[in-house]
């Protein structure tokens, strides 16, 4: 077996590992959008458990993806930190090309649909947020209808007040 088909199988199993770490992620999202809703609040500490854990395998991961694109470098004759997938893909074998391709592109595929469902949870947290920052306001006699910013511009509300108070 050569180098390079040697070095190509060892990127390829590589991309499954992220592979598998991308689908844990994905399906913590998930969890973690129901927890959000009220459909499930008993899993977050148990949520936030699978999320340290992942973390950990996020690292021993990013660990091993240097000594692969180390050991692709000094194949390609360039530093590690310019090696990609793209640059790579040239010298593979072409059984292994493909594979390789398919595998890239579905990591693509993973991080954009763990991207959106991400924004989905980032929309739903900060709705919470202003329905809460309005509640108090409301309790606290302070005006609803306009709050500030970290940088202390104003923002304005997206939501109505959710009760009146009448004196």
């Amino acid at each position: 077996m050569t180098r390079i088909r040697e070095a190509a199988l060892a990127c390829l199993g590589y991309l499954h590992k992220e592979e598998a770490l991308l689908e844990e992620a994905i399906k913590q999202t998930e969890d973690l959008y129901d927890a959000l809703n009220g459909r499930n609040w008993g899993c977050l500490s148990e949520l936030f458990q699978r999320h340290a854990e992942l973390g950990q395998k996020a690292g021993q991961l990013a660990i091993e993806r240097e000594e692969i694109r180390k050991r692709l470098g000094s194949l390609l004759g360039v530093a590690p930190e310019h090696v990609t997938i793209g640059s790579f893909l040239p010298e593979v074998p072409a059984d292994l090309q493909l594979a390789l391709q398919s595998a890239k592109e579905r990591l693509m595929q993973m991080c954009n649909e763990l991207k959106e469902k991400n924004y989905r949870n980032g929309l739903v947290i900060h709705g919470a947020l202003q329905v809460f920052n309005r509640m108090l306001m409301v309790m606290t006699g302070q005006s609803p209808s306009e709050t500030y910013t970290r940088s202390g511009s104003v923002e304005a509300m997206d939501t109505r007040p959710l009760f009146e108070a009448r004196g």
